[in-house]
């Protein structure tokens, strides 16, 4: 898997368990661009430290290297992004619901039906 941090690939490797278990699931090697994490943790927290480990990787990138070192402040962000990216798919009743939704709000607005709208419900 390859991830982009502040448009720089990073090549995400999983490793046997190097790391503290109990504190340290990941690491980030700015220099070789490659984010490693432990391959005997689940799949979800595997996903968790790769955004953990991307953090890292953004605060540095954007020269806030001292905040990156701030453990609290990257597990919250970290925690916070992965939550917000983890938004399961709706299920295709729920989805028709929604376009249809979208579509008697438009028609009693006035909006004309866009192709958005059209591909949407082709889905």
């Amino acid at each position: 898997m390859i991830v982009n941090i502040c448009g720089i690939p990073h090549k995400v490797i999983e490793c046997e368990d190097n790391f503290n278990v109990d504190t340290h699931f990941g690491q980030i090697d700015y220099k070789a661009c490659e984010i490693r994490v432990n391959k005997n943790m689940t799949e979800e927290s595997k996903k968790e430290t790769i955004c953990h480990e991307m953090v890292h990787g953004i605060l540095v990138h954007l020269g806030y290297a001292e905040q990156s070192q701030d453990e609290t402040f990257v597990q919250a962000l970290g925690n916070a992004i992965y939550q917000g990216f983890s938004i399961k798919q709706p299920k295709n009743e729920e989805r028709t619901k929604d376009i249809r939704k979208r579509k008697r709000i438009k028609r009693n607005l006035g909006i004309k039906y866009s192709v958005e709208d059209r591909m949407l419900s082709q889905i």
